[in-house]
């Protein structure tokens, strides 16, 4: 028999292994050399639905332990005949330390849980830890590492479902006994996920622990686990702090004060006399007073970047990367394909950043495989540079991502020729190649949207955890290349967000991946996509209210990552967002109209101003640069309408145009929006958000304008600067459902009258519009 032990290090917070010199105390001890007709043995539970609860399946066995006379047999089956060992499929009974004896934690300190097992054929099984608040009660409470939406099992809940113990630690077992081991630490493992209480406190809430063993992690596999030799000890945690708690139900706001704390999104404007809870009256107006010499900060220009989809983007462009007809020709594989109008259009745009992953196999539109591109990494390195050679970009603010853009592979060990991944090394050797080649690349995005598995794509990374452990390895070899790099780290935007707010994988992919991979990462790529849907929400609230909703998280994201890399400077820069609805049939995001037509128009420039005004990330680059004229929905440019142009680029052609060096505090009126529905009253915004900023050549201001209806009167007096003349561009489009790519330039933007008198501007800014007002320096 093998008995060498293997030890398995569940690192749910980057555990640290516990130092020798501490005394350790033993809280729970399992040995089965007791001798007992008792099933289970005595100090273990039946769990689960009733139906499941069968003695014999939780026995007591003197046949193979693996020290002393007796180990813990609790199979998995649903009824075998007495005395037969045979457990069949499809039941649902496992077994728990016995509430009489939990574990009973104590602030500040660290667990750690040790026991052997083998089973009766090689596979899966599940260990885990159940905590409860009360056991008289079988109330609920936080589980150590426990993934979404389970919080512990009720007595008599099945072990699927809401109260399943549903964190448990899958354990590879085999049929030779082997030792298996973790460490949790109170204050971060324990207080991932609470509802907050009079006060935060992980011992108050969790206090009794139950160890928790299934046979399998399939209901309709035929198993059965032996267990022996079972301990937890508990000595003081080398960690310091303790984690941001946050409630995934508790109702928003409901929050103690040891709670993350973080401000509000500045709108710089009150609201106008009667507006803000009564909704907008008629003759209530934009009334400001700026101060050329009331500087806010540098104004974050790198806001406007559009993104490329791939070098070899699934258009064909701007490379090729396989042989398809492209420009009315047939062109050949790694074939620079961008026509020069295109080329101009792009230039035209002035983009402060972009982004794309310029390692890609360019397959069939919807197949987007990167890692294997037919010309290679280091050619495609080549590609990316020549592009931002050819279109104006900067290369120090393009960052390159060089893994499978939907996360169906990652960097591996094994490689074939091209292969569909590479070690980390591979990293090394691309980011070497960079800077061999003498190129500006200094930013590396490690892995497109690698939690897509959790909504059935991708499935190269089968939890958070394998990402970091992944994401530690890219970013120390990337390093060792690169010393002065900025590594970028990859979280879910919605899966960090506050008390009552939808996290959709519990905050494994976000609050969990930003503590986890704490000290590795240089920037937070988020993807800041707002899904309402367009056809049913009103144009305000998508305007406003989304937005209003997507800052807040942005803002949260930034107090959690303060509060796990507090002597780090960190930033958040998005390589992806925009409005992202479905249609009103299921369909994709990419075919409706509204994603991209003024109504996305006006939601993208609220947020322009906002990021441009408050500095709430480094850099933003929108999806995507080039579109098919079938599917709009992301649309900037279409290659096969190089002379047409969406509404999405004149929105960017004007906006870069309009962001000085120096963003200017407001000091006025506004009217505001109340959203429509009561849950997001805590978003109510001015109707008309507002850009000021301020170079050497003039002040420029961006108005937009989120009602539907109402045209609002604005008037903007300035101190310490004397315009000399005011010029002024409108965007505007009367039909919710018109098609984002224009026939003609005229249907959607046109010149706006401002009135210059002195230091005073005036005008009516039209409903649904943006407005770009120039006031050039005297």
């Amino acid at each position: 028999m093998n008995n060498t032990a293997l030890v398995v290090s569940f690192l749910a917070v980057g555990l640290l292994s516990l130092a020798v010199a501490n005394a350790e105390n033993v809280v729970f001890q399992a040995d089965f050399e007791q001798p007992s007709p008792q099933s289970p043995p005595p100090g273990w539970a039946m769990w689960g639905a009733e139906q499941f609860k069968v003695p014999a399946h939780f026995t007591r066995d003197t046949a193979n332990p693996h020290s002393g006379q007796a180990c813990f047999r609790p199979p998995y089956g649903r009824g075998a005949p007495a005395g037969d060992i045979h457990h069949p499929a499809h039941s649902a009974g496992y077994v728990v330390s016995h509430p009489d004896q939990a574990i009973r934690p104590k602030t500040g300190m660290a667990y750690r849980f040790s026991f052997w097992a083998r089973a009766d054929r090689p596979g899966a099984s599940r260990f885990g830890v159940t905590a409860y608040e009360s056991p008289p009660r079988r109330m609920d409470a936080p589980s150590p590492g426990f993934p979404p939406y389970g919080r512990g099992a009720p007595a008599g809940d099945p072990p699927y479902g809401r109260g399943a113990p549903a964190g448990d630690f899958t354990i590879e077992v085999g049929q030779d006994w082997r030792q298996f081991a973790f460490e949790v630490h109170e204050g971060w493992d324990f207080s991932m996920r609470v509802f907050a209480s009079t006060r935060f406190d992980f011992a108050e809430r969790s206090r009794h622990l139950m160890l928790t063993f299934k046979a399998t992690t399939k209901n309709e596999e035929e198993k059965t686990l032996w267990v022996d030799d079972v301990s937890v000890t508990e000595q003081p945690s080398p960690r310091d702090g303790r984690l941001p708690p946050y409630g995934r139900g508790a109702p928003a706001g409901d929050m103690d004060e040891a709670a993350l704390k973080y401000p509000p999104v500045p709108h710089r404007l009150s609201a106008a006399p009667g507006t803000a809870q009564a909704g907008l009256r008629p003759g209530a107006q934009l009334d400001v007073t700026l101060d050329a010499t009331k500087r806010l900060g540098k104004a974050t220009r790198e806001a406007g970047g559009v993104s490329f989809h791939r070098v070899a983007g699934w258009t064909g462009h701007p490379y090729n990367s396989m042989r398809v007809f492209a420009s009315s020709r047939f062109d050949k594989a790694g074939e620079y394909t961008v026509v020069p109008q295109l080329e101009q259009a792009i230039r035209d745009l002035l983009l402060p950043m972009s982004r794309f992953p310029p390692y890609g196999r360019g397959a069939p539109a919807g197949d987007y495989a990167v890692g294997d591109e037919p010309f290679g990494l280091e050619a495609a390195i080549d590609k990316a540079a020549e592009v931002c050679r050819r279109m104006g970009l900067a290369e120090d603010r393009v960052p390159l991502e060089f893994e499978e853009q939907g996360a169906r592979t990652k960097l591996s060990p094994e490689v074939p020729p091209y292969g569909r991944g590479a070690p980390p090394g591979d990293w090394a050797r691309g980011v070497r190649h960079s800077v061999q080649k003498g190129y500006k690349f200094f930013r590396w995005e490690v892995a497109n949207e690698p939690y897509s598995g959790q909504w059935g794509h991708g499935g190269a990374f089968q939890s958070a955890d394998d990402y970091v452990a992944h994401f530690k390895a890219v970013s120390a070899a990337i390093r060792a290349v690169q010393p002065e790099a900025h590594v970028g780290v990859a979280i879910h935007a919605r899966d960090q967000s506050p008390a009552g707010a939808p996290r959709p994988y519990g905050g494994k992919w976000g609050n969990y991946v930003l503590l986890r991979a704490a000290g590795h990462y240089d920037f937070v790529v988020a993807h800041y996509y707002a899904s309402a849907n367009v056809q049913k929400t009103q144009f305000e609230d998508i305007a406003l209210t989304e937005n209003g909703r997507t800052l807040d998280r942005i803002r949260r994201a930034a107090a959690l990552i303060q509060a796990y890399n507090p002597n780090r400077p960190v930033y958040q820069y998005d390589t992806e967002w925009g409005m992202h609805s479905s249609g009103p049939g299921g369909e994709r995001a990419d075919y409706v109209d509204r994603n991209a037509n003024i109504v996305g128009t006006l939601h993208r420039a609220v947020r322009l101003i906002y990021y441009a005004r408050e500095g709430l990330l480094r850099g933003a680059s929108g999806w995507q640069m080039f579109s098919d004229p079938r599917g709009q929905g992301f649309g900037i440019l279409f290659p096969k309408a190089p002379d047409q142009r969406a509404m999405l680029y004149w929105l960017y052609y004007y906006f870069n145009r309009h962001v000085g060096e120096w963003a200017l505090d407001l000091d006025g009126l506004a009217p505001y929006h109340t959203p429509e529905q009561p849950r997001d009253a805590s978003f109510a915004a001015p109707l008309t958000p507002m850009l000021a900023t301020l170079d050497d050549q003039a002040l420029y201001l961006v108005v937009a304008n989120g009602s539907w209806q109402t045209a609002v009167p604005c008037r903007v007096r300035i101190a310490n600067f004397a315009p000399a003349r005011a010029s002024a561009t409108l965007l505007s489009h009367a039909d919710l459902d018109a098609k984002p790519l224009l026939v003609r330039k005229e249907d959607f933007v046109s010149d706006f009258a401002v009135s210059l008198t002195g230091q005073e501007v005036t005008c009516t800014i039209p409903p649904h519009s943006v407005v770009f007002v120039t006031l050039h320096r005297g």
